[in-house]
């Protein structure tokens, strides 16, 4: 049984989308590079969520740039940060345990106003599986992907 949707919030761009689709015989339903993400999270997803090893196995072959987050309806609470070439920045308020995130801290900063606000470090290349029952951090790997190459600018950023 496969859930009925992914749902993802990417920053980037990928060079070869177009190659993905017809290599793995993605379905596709717009003209847009980051629908390769929707659909290889798809491709992994069962009623357990969404398979993170058999995914960043994928997304190794993305060339291009980008950071991620991925959630699938069948497991709603879990959620999938992929922070690879391009920035995301984190937020996490302990007493109303919400997490938060944009692609810079001015951003967040403008937005979380108040105290309790803490700033999570969260490196290039690192996927996270966070599960927001408790908002912990579960687990966390490296992850690959061809644009992880042409890498420049601070923080690995370009």
């Amino acid at each position: 049984m496969l859930c009925a949707e992914e749902h993802k919030t990417h920053n980037g761009h990928f060079r070869n989308a177009d190659a993905l689709f017809r290599l793995y015989r993605l379905p596709r339903q717009a003209q847009v590079d980051s629908e390769v993400l929707v659909q290889l999270a798809s491709r992994h997803t069962t009623e357990t969520g969404i398979g993170v090893d058999a995914l960043l196995d994928d997304i190794s072959l993305l060339d291009g740039r980008m950071s991620a987050i991925l959630v699938s309806t069948c497991k709603p609470h879990e959620v999938v940060l992929l922070k690879g070439n391009q920035p995301l920045e984190l937020r996490y308020h302990a007493r109303y345990q919400v997490l938060a995130y944009a692609s810079e801290d001015q951003i967040l900063d403008t937005a979380l106003t108040g105290k309790g606000w803490a700033a999570i470090d969260f490196p290039p290349f690192e996927c996270r599986v966070i599960r927001c029952q408790a908002l912990k951090q579960d687990d966390s790997r490296p992850f690959t992907f061809a644009g992880q190459q042409r890498r420049g600018g601070e923080n690995g950023y370009w």
